[in-house]
């Protein structure tokens, strides 16, 4: 159920940014990298929809893609854009001018996706994810004093390996995009982007380190427990990432954004360009 509210809730957020697209506080936060998180955080709803269904190898494949591919959609796209923000506000401060194509970022951000589809591709040949079934002897007799096994079946995903990189792949992404934040922070204040990358890296760490806990009690857990309980998870981390990050810009007030320089010598001005990414420095009026 949670699943699929989360599901809908990423459709209902893609459909409202389409229809806010020119409203500034959307603009300026490049919708084209917004549909793409949105795109991710879809990708999550279904993977953990799927996880709760009944499990079969194709089943199994299809998660592990789904969550991995749908985390790196949701993260890189921001880290691909304020790293491409704060070179821009860095470059304000030397007086210099520079402008980023929308294409080499688009190329960043399939290029963190290829890498982590590389990795799923070799997780698939080497050691594919796929059903597993546990026997367990219970305590019932039939009338032929036979006692009854109970067959359930699970996803068994292979090596703790290839779990451990997923998850550290995960980590990587959240450290580099609060390293990000940070700096987004100092360089320009009128911009709320920073606060909500903020409070949604602390959002996500919490659940990969809940998921982190799970898996180690995989063994401890029975499957069918263990993958709805993750399944609650991954729907809980995609709701609060829609609550954190979209919501505000929906509601908050439709303000330009601009970020000037308290330089004496020079004022400087840092327009977000919905065509692309630019910087234009115009010289303080006496």
């Amino acid at each position: 159920v949670i699943a699929c509210l989360a599901m809908f809730c990423c459709l209902a957020t893609a459909v409202v940014t389409y229809l806010q697209r020119t409203k500034k506080t959307v603009r300026y936060a490049q919708v084209e990298f917004l549909l793409l998180v949105i795109v991710g955080l879809t990708s999550v709803s279904i993977g953990s929809l799927v996880m709760v269904l009944q499990p079969t190898d194709a089943v199994c494949v299809s998660i592990v893609w789904l969550i991995n591919l749908g985390f790196t959609f949701e993260l890189a796209p921001l880290i691909v854009k304020v790293a491409a923000f704060n070179r821009l506000m860095s470059a304000a401060q030397h007086m210099h001018r520079i402008k980023i194509q929308k294409s080499s970022l688009y190329g960043a951000v399939l290029l963190l996706a290829a890498l982590v589809a590389g990795y799923l591709i070799a997780w698939t040949l080497v050691d594919s994810p796929h059903r597993a079934y546990e026997l367990e002897l219970t305590d019932v007799v039939n009338e032929n004093g036979e006692t009854i096994i109970e067959r359930s079946s699970s996803c068994d995903y292979g090596d703790d390996i290839w779990i451990t990189l997923g998850l550290s792949w995960r980590i990587v992404l959240l450290l580099s995009a609060t390293v990000l934040a940070f700096q987004n922070r100092k360089l320009y204040r009128g911009w709320s982007e920073a606060k909500s990358l903020s409070i949604m890296v602390y959002s996500h760490f919490i659940f990969v380190m809940l998921r982190a806990f799970l898996h180690l009690l995989d063994a401890g857990m029975e499957s069918t427990t263990l993958a709805c309980v993750l399944a609650i998870a991954n729907s809980c981390d995609v709701l609060a990432t829609l609550t954190i990050y979209f919501l505000p810009k929906f509601v908050q007030s439709d303000l330009l954004i601009t970020i000037t320089s308290s330089s004496p010598a020079s004022s400087k001005n840092a327009m977000i360009n919905p065509s692309g990414i630019s910087i234009e420095q115009q010289p303080l009026r006496h």
